[in-house]
């Protein structure tokens, strides 16, 4: 059960989605991927360097892409994006959840049956 917590809390997506794309026809997105976060373990004086960096506005721009808070369709397209790369991950979590509950309900079913049996002499 602890495994499947953590899971479900990777799934929350807190710490942001990483996917990846190709061109697909039209020159449009497509193929997107859901990749797995890397594990950030940085030392002390690279979190003070992005602390610093972070507070004179020197981040490295070339990783970054910000919209403006009042960009209200960079909003709605980068949440598209999201959504295309997420899409694939809650169907199969959504199958692997219609089969478990379906294993329990065959369980239920089965243990109903052998508690209502009579006991044999």
């Amino acid at each position: 059960m602890r495994s499947i917590e953590e899971y479900l809390e990777r799934l929350e997506f807190n710490n942001g989605v990483l996917m990846s794309a190709g061109l697909g026809s039209d020159s449009k997105g497509g193929d997107y991927t859901l990749r797995e976060m890397p594990a950030i373990k940085q030392t002390w004086l690279e979190r003070v360097r992005d602390w610093v960096s972070d507070l004179t506005g020197r981040a490295d721009p070339a990783f970054v892409y910000e919209v403006d808070e009042r960009d209200e369709t960079g909003f709605r397209i980068l949440g598209d994006l999201r959504a295309q790369g997420i899409v694939h991950v809650a169907t199969a979590l959504t199958q692997s959840t219609d089969h478990i509950l379906n294993f329990f309900k065959m369980l239920r079913l089965e243990l109903g049956f052998y508690i209502g049996l009579p006991e044999s002499p």
